[in-house]
């Protein structure tokens, strides 16, 4: 009778623990693929617009080396690969994909991130401009950014997966120990 009271508690504790612990390691895999794709495609701004694979090809290897990161691809703006490091699985057409999209295998072992290479066109001071501001200063023009490309990050859940498996081990081995 004594033993019910804390195996209960230990085991409510035992699944809230693994089920944050669960979540922690899926969003942080998400974050990091998600701002990965995000922080390449302005780095591959210039390789994009020279048309310079090699540049590309840099860049993809330096993120290849990352944690989970499986295949690297950069799309031109027709959707034709420019550079890639190992074999992308994606099934999407890339040009139809938004900036920022992400998505996965249908098993679910496998996630893509998605963003567009634009390139950037600084604002400036016409002072040329007709309309004029009510301070006296000349219009700010803002130029639309041209779509250059694309870049696709591959990542695998395998890592996620084992650390999951070993943390449910661990808190039922604990659990044991305090139950015994």
């Amino acid at each position: 009778m004594a033993l019910v009271p804390a195996a209960f508690i230990g085991l409510t504790l035992a699944l809230y623990l693994i089920t944050l612990r669960y979540n922690d390691a899926d969003i942080t895999l998400v974050s990091r693929g998600a701002a990965l794709a995000r922080q390449l495609a302005p780095a591959a701004e210039y390789g994009a617009f020279s048309g310079n694979p090699a540049e590309l090809r840099r860049l993809a290897d330096s993120v290849r080396h990352e944690a989970d990161v499986v295949a690297v691809a950069f799309h031109d703006h027709n959707g034709v690969i420019l550079a890639s490091v190992g074999t992308l699985q994606l099934a999407e057409n890339v040009t139809s994909l938004p900036d920022g999209w992400q998505g996965s295998t249908p098993d679910g072992e496998t996630l893509f991130f998605h963003a567009k290479i634009h390139r950037a066109r600084p604002e400036f001071e016409d002072p040329f401009a007709q309309s004029r501001t009510n301070e006296g200063r000349a219009a700010t023009a803002k130029m639309p950014q041209a779509l250059l490309g694309s870049v696709t990050v591959e990542m695998s859940r395998d890592a996620v997966v084992a650390s999951k498996q070993k943390t449910l081990v661990v808190t039922i081995l604990i659990f044991l120990a305090a139950l015994l």
